[in-house]
Parts: C-alpha cells; structure tokens; sequence
C-alpha cells in the first residue's frame, strides 16, 4: 500500500494466499485506522498521565497498586502506589500522600484496593493493611483493628461486601491462616471482635488468593476451588458453600466482574 495516498485502500483480504492478495488489499492489519476516504492511518499510540512517579537519586520503583474510586461528595480519584510511596492524581500532576514509607517495595507485592465507607483500604499481603480516607488531605495510614487481641498484620485480599470490610489469607501473631477471612463489626471499619472470623475449610491444602462479587454473593478463589460466602447474617453472618473444583485464583486480582459477550454478568 502506497504511502503517498495513489492507490485506495480496498479492504482486508484475510481468504486469500498470502501471494495472492490483490493491489490495495491488506492481508493483516494491526494499529490502523480506516478513514472515510479509504486512507490508512497510524493508530495513536500512548501518552504519559502526569508527572514521573520516580524520585531523583532513587531506584525506579515499580507501580503495585491502581485503582479508581469516587469519595462521598463526588471526589473522583486515581490513585497508584509505586515502591513505597502511594499518590493520587489531581488534574495532571500525581500528589504524593503523606504516609509513613512503605516496607515492601517488590514488583510482586500487589496491592488490592477496596473502597469502604469513604475510604480507600489496600493491603499487598506484606504491609499491614492500610487506609486513606476523604480522598483529599488526609494521610495515608495503617488499618486500626481495636478491639482485637491480635491485630492483623498482613492480609492478601480484601473486599467491601454487604457493609462488612472483609480480610483474607491473613496473618496474626506472626502466623498465617491461608483460608481465614475475618472483618469488623457492620458498618465501621475500625471496631473488630476476635469472634467474627471463619477459617473457610482449613484443612484443604490450599490459600485464599482472591475475591469478587457476583449477584449479592461473594466468591472466594483459592488455588484449585471456589467457594461461595452467602450472608445470612446473626451469629453466623456468613455461609459458605464450595461450588467449583479444580478451577482456581493464583493471583490477588485475577477474579474480576465482566459484561459478557451475550450481555450477561460474570466472574471471570
């Protein structure tokens, strides 16, 4: 296809043999644009938003963490956590939050970020698990659990289902239980009990890696199986029943709710 224009462009031709392929056909086409005159264009390519999140004299830290949320009064924000520091972007410049140094700073520790009543809540299964409320001036702080005898050191996963800010694959006390969830009381995120926990099949082999909702119910992926948590609430609060086998969550975020191709719903 002539760069100078001289010949129309006439369409993909993806039936015939590559050596067949007639003038002005293209056998593949890949970051193109057709406009209305049968020219191709270059598709644009990517822009950098805002400023560097890199520090001069330091390492190039790595981007962990992402996420969207809209605080109450309508404050839209972006927010990244990149190595030890999380920023949150206004307008076009990413506004450092003000926070103690993060301890984990490895490409491998992901963030999950949940929004719970005004405030976004992130944990990586390394640092404890932390919060930023407002979406404004606020610090970035550590998750406070009063009222429980051991706090919650680290959690891998994280979700905000029915009210109830829930943890999983946490660690306690310097021990880790991989299918524990536990939460505060409803409504709050700063007021927990040691009783409001549930070890979801501890004797399974396997971890809790990931969480997404679905239809008013929460699916929790281990390794190899998926469980459902239903709420019932009462003493209980929680059901959970075991609906998939041999499919499973290896990653913090790979459990994602889609709109599939026939207009449908789905965890994917």
């Amino acid at each position: 296809y002539p760069s100078s224009g001289l010949q129309y462009f006439l369409g993909l031709d993806d039936t015939s043999a590559p050596t067949q392929v007639a003038d002005g056909r293209a056998q593949a086409m890949q970051n193109v644009i057709v406009g209305v005159t049968a020219d191709l264009r270059k598709r644009d390519g990517i822009s950098v938003i805002g400023n560097i999140l890199d520090i001069p004299g330091e390492d190039y830290c790595v981007v962990n963490g992402l996420a969207y949320t809209r605080f109450v009064g309508g404050v839209d924000r972006i927010v990244a956590v990149c190595g030890p520091r999380p920023y949150y972007f206004n307008g076009s410049t990413w506004v450092l939050i003000s926070t103690p140094a993060l301890t984990t700073t490895s490409q491998n520790a992901q963030w999950v970020i949940t929004t719970a009543l005004d405030s976004l809540v992130a944990t990586n299964g390394s640092d404890p698990p932390s919060q930023w409320a407002g979406g404004t001036g606020s610090p970035w702080t550590t998750v406070a659990f009063t009222g429980l005898t051991n706090t919650i050191q680290s959690a891998r996963t994280a979700a905000f289902f029915k009210n109830y800010l829930i943890f999983g694959n946490i660690t306690e006390a310097g021990i880790n239980y991989p299918t524990r969830l536990r939460w505060p009381s409803v409504g709050t995120i700063t007021t927990w009990t040691d009783a409001d926990r549930n070890d979801v099949d501890a004797q399974m082999g396997e971890e809790l890696n990931c969480l997404g909702q679905l239809h008013g119910d929460l699916y929790l992926g281990f390794t190899n199986s998926v469980y459902r948590a239903s709420y019932v609430g009462g003493a209980s609060t929680f059901t959970f029943t075991r609906v998939l086998d041999n499919i499973g969550c290896t990653a913090k975020n790979s459990m994602q709710q889609m709109t599939l191709s026939d207009g449908q719903t789905g965890l994917v």
